[in-house]
């Protein structure tokens, strides 16, 4: 059985805890979420089933062992024979969390960032760089149920609030202009034609403008994922015809089969809360869409060399049963792109898994993305994505 999928959001509160706990949790549907505020930020973890936030109880682990100091770390854990997890840990924060079935798959993107492993007893080989730290003891094991994800039921607006607030504002601007137009009007002397300057961006905006406008792949793939896992439940009489990207969003096709009920469609939707509201269409049409929030906010400040993480990348594609073709390379300046065009013949919700896993490491947007069924639970896939890094 698949591990729940644990979804983690971070923004700074700038003294505003409560506001901004707020803000993060209007931007999932799950019903299971855990809040922790470290220094200047509130993380929220989220998930659709009851576990803990793993990664926030290692961090006082490590900090209680006095194991982090200035420097970023990653903390890599064996937690079954075929479950890795890993941990990034930037400036006292949780800032990403990932799986792979492999250590050597959990690294295969790392660069060069302090890293500790977990070392409990299983037959593989650390690599040299890499620190070995101890097992939880008892005690601290025993502290790991205060960070359990509780079920937190939706609020909803009242609807009665937004028309307030719709007429607020149209009477503030009725009489801002009101306001205007008694005002004298002032006489505008034209000055004489002079050349315009050109604009001159400093050398890494272009970098930071990209990265801004890009959609993670990581992202998307997630999204692609749980739509595959609910697409898995659906009724008799009910069947998915597509997963593609459209927009901002992550979009799953649904069609009614001739002998198929709308009751029991129905019937399916509730048994589906935390989706439901994402459902549209008809008696023999139903799509789901998953929004995509713009941007790679980890790679705003920092970038990683291209090389050799673009044939590293191109390379694990590969040998996960990828079809890669390079179409395009960009090299401005001070910065330079990839993208490839990728098809794999059918991939399963764990593979899946283990593809969003690989691109939660790197600075890689996803531009374009189609999955059509092969059976009930196997996929093709067809993707286009970029990889950005510095020269």
């Amino acid at each position: 059985m698949m591990k729940p999928i644990m979804e983690l959001y971070a923004l700074p509160h700038q003294g505003q805890i409560k506001r901004v706990t707020r803000t993060l949790k209007k931007r999932t549907a799950l019903a299971y979420q855990y809040v922790a505020v470290r220094g200047d930020w509130v993380c929220l973890y989220a998930s659709e089933a009851p576990q803990v936030a793993r990664s926030e109880w290692w961090l006082d682990v490590l900090e209680g062992r006095g194991l982090l100091d200035a420097r970023d770390t990653t903390l890599i854990e064996p937690l079954a024979e075929d479950e890795w997890q890993g941990v990034l840990i930037e400036e006292g924060v949780v800032r990403q969390i990932w799986s792979a079935p492999s250590y050597s798959h959990l690294t295969a993107n790392l660069d060069d960032t302090r890293t500790l492993v977990v070392d409990t007893g299983g037959e593989w080989t650390i690599e040299g760089q890499h620190d070995c730290i101890a097992p939880p003891s008892d005690e601290e094991l025993a502290r790991l149920s205060q960070y359990r994800l509780t079920s937190h039921a939706p609020r909803w607006k009242k609807p009665v609030l937004a028309g307030a607030v719709v007429v607020s504002v149209v009477g503030a601007l009725i009489a801002g202009q009101a306001w205007h137009d008694h005002q004298p009007k002032s006489t505008v002397t034209p000055k004489a034609n002079a050349p315009a300057k050109p604009i001159t961006l400093p050398p890494w905006m272009h970098y930071r403008l990209a990265i801004n406008d890009a959609l993670s792949a990581h992202q998307v793939i997630q999204g692609a994922l749980i739509s595959a896992v609910t697409l898995a439940t659906l009724p008799s009489g009910w069947k998915a015809e597509s997963i593609t990207l459209q927009g901002h969003a992550v979009t799953a096709s649904i069609l009614r089969e001739p002998q198929g009920l709308v009751i029991v469609w129905s019937q399916w939707l509730t048994q589906h809360p935390a989706l439901a509201a994402q459902f549209t269409g008809n008696s023999d049409t139903q799509t789901l869409s998953i929004a995509i929030n713009a941007g790679l906010p980890r790679w705003h400040k920092r970038a990683m060399p291209l090389h050799p993480t673009d044939a590293r990348l191109q390379d694990t594609l590969v040998q996960l049963g990828a079809v890669t073709t390079l179409s395009h390379e960009s090299t401005p300046s001070t910065w330079q792109s990839k993208t490839w065009q990728v098809t794999h013949p059918g991939m399963n919700v764990a593979e899946l898994s283990q593809l969003a896993s690989l691109f939660d490491a790197l600075p890689l947007s996803m531009e374009a993305l189609t999955l059509t069924p092969v059976n009930l639970d196997t996929w093709s896939l067809s993707f286009t994505i970029t990889l950005y890094g510095g020269l």
